[in-house]
């Protein structure tokens, strides 16, 4: 019986040419700083993707068996919605591969549960969606000016899923320069990875790393 790693791997076989078209089309990874709309004076300026995005949320944040989902504006029935599509796709995740989820999952320092950051007002132009090592960043399903359609929306939080439960099963994200500006493994190989699984996106650019 293959392991989840051997069936990572069998998964990306089948999505090799996906991969390579993937990430002919991927984004740079130079992003446009857009303009934050904030209400209140009352953000939270933290969360797990602080360090790479500095983006502040209300510290409102809605919490599920193994997600955490902030905002900067969201409604809670947004984030809940957002956490219970999590919940049925991380389930989905983990059976296809055989991860038992408290035995192989090693999440960063602190951190217990995986963190979504459900961003309302943002400019899409800038923004899609984006996985790191302990979480992601999407789009919330109220937002105005993005696309909240499900077969948009599904298709692009399973993919960026798929890149958590890799780093989580590796304990970092592999995707990430080592010492030296080596890049651990090539984007075209996690793109790849993560549209072989999902079935593709559909989406034109929506889905950043």
């Amino acid at each position: 019986m293959k392991n989840p790693v051997e069936k990572l791997a069998t998964a990306l076989c089948a999505g090799l040419v996906l991969g390579l078209i993937a990430g002919c089309n991927q984004a740079s990874d130079q992003r446009t700083e857009s303009t934050q709309i904030v209400e209140g004076d009352s953000m939270v300026d933290s969360g797990s993707w602080y360090a790479r995005e500095r983006w502040p949320h209300d510290g409102n944040p809605y919490e599920s068996e193994h997600f955490v989902v902030y905002s900067d504006a969201a409604s809670q029935e947004a984030r809940q919605s957002v956490a219970e599509i999590s919940e049925e796709l991380l389930t989905e995740l983990v059976a296809e591969f055989g991860i038992v989820v408290d035995e192989m999952f090693r999440f960063p320092p602190g951190q217990e549960k995986i963190d979504i950051y459900a961003y309302k007002n943002r400019y899409p132009q800038a923004w899609g969606a984006r996985a790191y090592y302990g979480g992601l960043i999407v789009w919330s399903l109220d937002h105005q000016l993005q696309n909240t359609d499900l077969d948009i929306y599904v298709p692009t939080l399973r993919h960026e899923l798929v890149h958590v439960v890799d780093f989580l099963l590796e304990g970092r994200d592999t995707a990430a320069i080592a010492p030296g500006g080596r890049v651990r493994v090539d984007l075209w190989f996690s793109e790849g990875l993560a549209e072989a699984v999902t079935g593709g996106t559909g989406t034109q650019g929506s889905a950043i790393r």
